[in-house]
């Protein structure tokens, strides 16, 4: 009987052993590299041989470990002919020539996080992944565009006029814009057409696989490796910038940039201190409500909101000073103004209004953060906060000033896009500096003034001007920040409160 227990014990020893070897074969099966991947990003770039001098950008900027499969990672890689065109461009007989860090920001916005094969580039699902239904792949198909890369801006300061000293702002990694054919389709737009409004001298989709990265065109995508994929693209991607600084870096902007900061503020974030502050106390730069936040690189500091990361960004119609100048002369030096900084606070508004915008809205408050192309501007599908579509030639904008930015498009108009309520009965109430008290009791009617200046009806307006109304014995008080028209001490309308 002890006998057969030790055989059977043997026995049982040996199936163990048996199952082992045969779950160790299954495994190293499970997990050995199929033959038809090619190696790592990197490998696979050095093997072709086409890539040597973005190859070597990337040991220059540091990135070596991580395209060698230390990350997991999508590649969109300029060719040797692609970057042979860009040194020459810039001036430059070798990457070696590079400033090291623009070469750090322009290698790291090849790299995106994550691997993206073409159909998730085609059609990204940040919230339900791809295990979904293609009815409900259909739903926004393609809108979430914008995809986080390796490339970030060093911190940079900016006076805050509030505590009267420098603070520092903090800067995330830039996300690269991927437009697609679902993309265009989504939004009922031509793809080629208003793809190439930005980018003329890039051909939209030449290899028919569906979409093209911010101002390139894919030559050969789809390449998988090991640690992600690669994308081969026609051309080097030079680092998209913010809408701030894209209008703080020329000149031509700098009346607009005036008046746009006077919404300004800065708030400290203790997170971002905490992690990435090493001491120092970091700020976001940004804006009162509803002026977009132009100057900040995400919509959200919150990286788990990849829906909104993904596809919100804002369209600015920025006009150049020589715009503005012609306007002030032609409109408000007319109306008795001196200069610029002395037209109405309420006037100023509107005019910032209607040169930005932040989506649709459905209820006047909250905005899809869809940006404008001109197809959509020249069918009136952009509106601006008060309502009234934003109008202008699209055909004027200079192609210099017709840029993609990190957050959103930039047109740079050398003709001001007029607010509806310039040009209607109200006008002379926005132009004329002696009808200021009309002006501040308009400005209390709210979302009623829109009536006054829409199409639906015909108005005439008859206003007192300023003399008129002191005789009646109104007045003007500015008080805790606001504006508003008095009589015998007692408010009688109100403007928004100051944004200063």
């Amino acid at each position: 009987m002890k006998q057969l227990r030790s055989k059977n014990v043997l026995w049982l020893i040996c199936l163990t052993l048996l199952g082992l070897s045969s779950c160790r074969d299954y495994m190293a099966e499970y997990y050995e590299r199929p033959d038809w991947i090619k190696g790592n990003c990197y490998e696979v770039l050095e093997k072709d041989g086409h890539y040597s001098t973005f190859l070597k950008g990337i040991e220059l900027a540091g990135f070596r470990d991580m395209v060698d499969g230390k990350s997991i990672l999508t590649v969109m890689a300029p060719n040797d002919e692609a970057f042979a065109q860009y040194l020459q461009a810039k001036g430059l007989n070798s990457i070696e020539e590079m400033d090291s860090v623009e070469l750090d920001k322009l290698i790291g916005f090849h790299l995106m996080y994550y691997a993206y094969s073409a159909d998730k580039l085609n059609n990204f699902r940040p919230q339900e992944g791809d295990d979904v239904s293609d009815e409900e792949k259909r739903v926004n198909a393609g809108m979430y565009y914008k995809h986080r890369t390796k490339s970030k801006d060093a911190n940079t300061t900016e006076y805050y006029q509030t505590i009267q000293q420098d603070v520092t702002i903090y800067h995330h990694e830039r996300f690269l814009p991927v437009f697609s054919q679902n993309y265009f389709n989504t939004k009922q737009i031509d793809a080629e057409e208003n793809y190439r409004y930005f980018f003329p001298n890039t051909e939209w989709n030449p290899t028919g696989i569906g979409y093209n990265v911010a101002g390139a065109a894919v030559t050969k995508g789809n390449q998988i490796t090991s640690n992600g994929y690669v994308h081969e693209i026609d051309r080097v991607l030079e680092p998209v910038n913010t809408i701030y600084s894209e209008l703080k870096r020329d000149s031509n902007f700098t009346m607009f940039l005036d008046l746009y900061k006077k919404y300004e503020y800065f708030a400290y974030n203790p997170t971002l201190s905490l992690e990435y502050g090493n001491g120092e106390r970091l700020y976001e730069h940004l804006f009162l409500d509803p002026m977009p936040q132009i100057a900040c690189e995400w919509p959200s500091t919150d990286y788990s909101q990849l829906t909104t990361l993904s596809s919100v960004g804002y369209t600015i119609f920025a006009p150049t000073n020589d715009a503005l100048n012609k306007f002030f002369n032609n409109y408000w030096a007319k109306g008795g103004y001196a200069s610029l900084s002395n037209v109405s606070g309420e006037s100023i508004k509107k005019l910032l209004f209607n040169c930005v915008y932040k989506g649709k809205s459905e209820d006047g408050k909250n905005y899809d953060g869809n940006i404008a192309f001109p197809e959509e501007i020249r069918r009136g599908d952009v509106i601006n906060s008060y309502g009234s579509p934003i109008s202008l030639d699209l055909d004027r904008v200079p192609e210099k000033y017709r840029i993609l930015c990190q957050n959103g498009l930039l047109y740079g108009c050398e003709d001001l896009a007029v607010p509806a309520m310039f040009a209607a009965v109200t006008g002379p109430a926005y132009q004329y500096k002696h009808y200021g008290f009309f002006l501040e009791m308009l400005a209390g009617l709210g979302d009623m003034e829109s009536m006054l200046y829409g199409t639906d009806m015909n108005f005439i307006a008859l206003m007192p001007n300023d003399d008129q109304f002191k005789a009646a014995g109104y007045k003007q008080v500015s008080q805790s920040g606001r504006t508003y028209i008095a009589i015998d001490g007692k408010e009688v309308s109100a403007g928004e409160k100051s944004e200063n």
